[in-house]
C-alpha cells in the first residue's frame, strides 16, 4: 500500500533522490530486486553522493549472480578501501 502513494508522489516529482531510495527499499522488502536496483540506480542518478545506496546496489548484484570477487569489493568499498569513481 505504502508502494502506491509513494508511486503517486514519485509521478509528481520524479527528481526527488530519497524517494526512489525509499522505493527500493519497499521493493526489496517485497524481494523484488530487479525493481529495487532500477529504483536505487534511479536515486544515485539523482544524489550519486549516496554511498549507502551505492554499496546496497552492489549487494543486490552480489545476490543475483553470487559471483565472489564482487562481493569482496563490496567489502573493500564498505571498508573504505576502494575509492568511488
Amino acid at each position: 500500500m505504502s508502494g502506491r502513494y509513494l508511486n503517486s508522489f514519485l509521478s509528481v516529482r520524479d527528481s526527488y533522490a530519497p524517494a526512489h531510495k525509499l522505493m527500493g527499499q519497499i521493493c526489496e522488502q517485497l524481494n523484488d530486486p530487479k525493481e529495487a536496483i532500477s529504483n536505487y540506480k534511479r536515486s544515485l542518478e539523482l544524489d550519486g553522493k549516496q554511498k549507502d545506496v551505492l554499496i546496497k546496489v552492489a549487494q543486490l548484484h552480489c545476490e543475483a549472480s553470487d559471483v565472489h570477487v564482487d562481493r569482496l569489493k563490496v567489502r573493500k568499498l564498505k571498508s573504505g578501501v576502494l575509492e568511488l569513481e
